[in-house]
Protein backbone atom coordinates (compact mmCIF):
# COMPACT_ATOMS: atom_id res chain seq x y z
CA UNK A 1 0.00 0.00 0.00
CA UNK A 2 1.49 3.54 -0.86
CA UNK A 3 1.22 6.53 0.66
CA UNK A 4 -0.91 8.37 -0.67
CA UNK A 5 -3.68 5.28 -0.78
CA UNK A 6 -2.94 6.00 3.32
CA UNK A 7 -3.69 9.03 2.99
CA UNK A 8 -7.09 8.91 0.58
CA UNK A 9 -8.12 5.96 3.37
CA UNK A 10 -7.40 7.04 6.48
CA UNK A 11 -6.77 10.49 8.04
CA UNK A 12 -5.53 9.11 10.83
CA UNK A 13 -2.80 7.53 8.97
CA UNK A 14 -2.02 10.98 7.56
CA UNK A 15 -1.33 12.10 11.23
CA UNK A 16 1.06 9.10 12.08
CA UNK A 17 2.76 9.25 9.40
CA UNK A 18 3.75 13.12 9.58
CA UNK A 19 4.39 12.63 13.26
CA UNK A 20 6.60 9.31 12.55
CA UNK A 21 8.35 11.00 9.90
CA UNK A 22 7.70 8.95 6.92
CA UNK A 23 6.54 11.40 4.88
CA UNK A 24 10.07 13.18 4.62
CA UNK A 25 11.36 9.80 4.42
CA UNK A 26 8.86 8.43 1.13
CA UNK A 27 10.22 11.69 -0.50
CA UNK A 28 12.02 11.56 -3.48
CA UNK A 29 13.49 14.58 -4.58
CA UNK A 30 14.00 14.84 -8.47
CA UNK A 31 16.05 17.20 -10.35
CA UNK A 32 14.08 19.84 -12.82
CA UNK A 33 15.27 18.03 -15.64
CA UNK A 34 13.59 15.29 -14.65
CA UNK A 35 10.17 16.51 -13.97
CA UNK A 36 8.44 17.32 -16.97
CA UNK A 37 5.01 18.53 -15.30
CA UNK A 38 5.87 22.24 -14.44
CA UNK A 39 3.77 22.69 -10.93
CA UNK A 40 3.59 26.05 -8.98
CA UNK A 41 2.37 26.67 -5.51
CA UNK A 42 0.81 29.79 -4.23
CA UNK A 43 0.24 30.74 -0.69
CA UNK A 44 0.93 27.99 1.25
CA UNK A 45 2.35 28.31 5.07
CA UNK A 46 3.31 24.58 4.55
CA UNK A 47 5.15 24.50 1.19
CA UNK A 48 7.77 21.39 2.39
CA UNK A 49 4.85 19.44 3.28
CA UNK A 50 3.06 20.31 0.11
CA UNK A 51 5.38 19.88 -2.21
CA UNK A 52 6.06 16.03 -0.67
CA UNK A 53 2.48 15.18 -0.93
CA UNK A 54 2.02 16.62 -4.58
CA UNK A 55 5.11 14.87 -6.32
CA UNK A 56 4.11 11.72 -4.00
CA UNK A 57 0.11 11.52 -5.34
CA UNK A 58 1.66 12.70 -8.90
CA UNK A 59 3.46 9.76 -9.08
CA UNK A 60 1.25 7.27 -7.64
CA UNK A 61 -1.04 8.17 -9.95
CA UNK A 62 1.93 8.00 -12.34
CA UNK A 63 1.19 11.71 -14.47
CA UNK A 64 4.33 12.90 -12.39
CA UNK A 65 6.36 12.74 -16.13
CA UNK A 66 3.54 14.38 -18.16
CA UNK A 67 5.22 16.69 -20.59
CA UNK A 68 4.27 20.24 -21.56
CA UNK A 69 1.59 20.37 -18.39
CA UNK A 70 1.13 22.90 -16.01
CA UNK A 71 -0.63 22.30 -12.55
CA UNK A 72 -1.16 25.49 -10.42
CA UNK A 73 -2.27 24.99 -6.49
CA UNK A 74 -3.52 27.89 -4.95
CA UNK A 75 -4.44 28.29 -1.40
CA UNK A 76 -7.01 30.46 -0.30
CA UNK A 77 -8.42 31.83 3.12
CA UNK A 78 -12.21 30.21 2.08
CA UNK A 79 -14.54 29.39 -1.33
CA UNK A 80 -17.78 29.92 -2.04
CA UNK A 81 -18.62 31.86 1.70
CA UNK A 82 -17.05 28.83 3.39
CA UNK A 83 -18.90 26.56 2.21
CA UNK A 84 -16.99 24.53 -0.67
CA UNK A 85 -13.29 22.72 0.57
CA UNK A 86 -11.73 22.89 -2.94
CA UNK A 87 -12.07 23.28 -6.57
CA UNK A 88 -10.55 22.19 -10.04
CA UNK A 89 -10.63 23.36 -13.26
CA UNK A 90 -8.51 22.84 -16.29
CA UNK A 91 -7.93 21.33 -19.77
CA UNK A 92 -5.56 18.43 -21.15
CA UNK A 93 -2.96 21.44 -20.92
CA UNK A 94 -3.20 23.09 -17.67
CA UNK A 95 -5.14 22.43 -14.42
CA UNK A 96 -5.38 24.99 -11.69
CA UNK A 97 -6.36 23.89 -7.94
CA UNK A 98 -7.89 26.54 -5.44
CA UNK A 99 -7.58 24.96 -1.86
CA UNK A 100 -9.91 26.93 1.40
CA UNK A 101 -7.52 27.04 4.10
CA UNK A 102 -10.39 27.65 6.53
CA UNK A 103 -10.51 24.17 7.49
CA UNK A 104 -7.59 21.71 9.49
CA UNK A 105 -4.91 21.28 7.28
CA UNK A 106 -5.27 17.15 7.02
CA UNK A 107 -8.23 18.25 5.63
CA UNK A 108 -6.83 20.47 3.26
CA UNK A 109 -4.08 17.77 1.90
CA UNK A 110 -7.27 15.44 1.53
CA UNK A 111 -9.10 17.64 -0.57
CA UNK A 112 -6.05 18.74 -2.22
CA UNK A 113 -6.09 14.84 -3.05
CA UNK A 114 -9.75 15.38 -4.33
CA UNK A 115 -8.45 17.76 -6.56
CA UNK A 116 -5.61 16.28 -8.28
CA UNK A 117 -8.00 13.15 -9.20
CA UNK A 118 -9.57 15.71 -11.18
CA UNK A 119 -6.48 16.67 -12.52
CA UNK A 120 -5.60 13.47 -13.39
CA UNK A 121 -9.21 13.53 -15.33
CA UNK A 122 -8.55 16.78 -17.55
CA UNK A 123 -4.76 15.74 -18.21
CA UNK A 124 -6.11 12.11 -19.54
CA UNK A 125 -8.97 14.23 -21.58
CA UNK A 126 -11.26 12.21 -19.27
CA UNK A 127 -12.80 15.36 -18.18
CA UNK A 128 -13.88 18.31 -20.27
CA UNK A 129 -13.01 21.86 -19.68
CA UNK A 130 -16.09 23.24 -19.14
CA UNK A 131 -17.06 20.02 -16.48
CA UNK A 132 -19.95 18.81 -19.20
CA UNK A 133 -19.00 15.62 -20.17
CA UNK A 134 -17.22 12.84 -18.48
CA UNK A 135 -14.87 10.17 -19.97
CA UNK A 136 -16.13 11.79 -23.00
CA UNK A 137 -19.38 11.39 -22.78
CA UNK A 138 -21.69 14.62 -23.20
Amino acid sequence: MSFFELIVKSRSSLVFFIKEGVLRSLYTSKSKEERKMRVRFKNTKKLHVVQMFVNNALEYMNIHDLEHTDLNIRFVRQLDNGYSHGHATGDIGEVDITIATNFPFLMQLRTLAHELIHARQFFSGQLSSDLTAWNLIP
